[in-house]
């Protein structure tokens, strides 16, 4: 089950909605029910409704901040200014986005929605495994100056460094404007 720093969702339903995936889930904080999200799946972003005290909410905040502070996520805005040669020079310390200009209910939105892939990653991991492989590969690509990002992908493999070697080579033969991302186990989607 995923969880993030005591945060975790329950009774998820995931649909298609106009644009993207419509979600609805309960949102818990250390087994204690905080707040329902919803997102119509419509283009816009979704909407946390607390239904916590206060201090509840400030601590949701500060689990929300203090994710984004140890896993930034790289910016792909930022990305879209380089080259394919250059994000490659770059894979190491490719540019992160800065969360600290921006109000608590927006982080707390960037954080669910965060949630909501890895439990749908989980997803997919599980049917591997139900399937008889025991990992998954995640692709994920990024727009670049001169190259276009391609939807992601994922591998289900044996788990082995010779697999993900292969996954690589397959990849590279196309594009290189991507990051990897390899789950083994269900501790993979526990974070905190």
């Amino acid at each position: 089950m995923v969880k993030i720093f005591g945060v975790e969702l329950k009774n998820v339903e995931i649909t298609n909605g106009m644009e993207d995936f419509h979600v609805e889930a309960e949102v818990y904080l250390n087994g204690q029910q905080v707040g329902f999200f919803i997102d119509e799946g419509s283009g816009g972003p979704g909407m946390l409704k607390f239904n916590c005290n206060i201090s509840t909410r400030k601590e949701f905040y500060y689990v929300a901040w203090r994710y984004f502070a140890s896993y930034p996520e790289i910016d792909s805005l930022a990305l879209y200014e380089f080259t394919q040669k250059e994000f490659t020079e770059l894979k190491g310390s490719l540019p992160k986005v800065s969360y600290k200009e921006w109000p608590d209910d927006k982080v707390a939105m960037f954080f669910i929605n965060r949630i909501i892939y890895l439990y749908q990653l989980e997803e997919q991991y599980q049917q591997a495994v139900s399937e008889g492989y025991s990992a998954i590969i995640v692709v994920k690509y990024y727009a670049l100056k001169n190259a276009k990002a391609e939807p992601e992908k994922i591998f289900f493999t044996d788990g082995s460094e010779e697999m993900l070697g292969q996954v690589i080579a397959l990849v590279e033969k196309t594009n290189r404007n991507y990051v990897i991302s390899q789950y083994k186990s269900t501790d993979d989607f526990l974070i905190g």
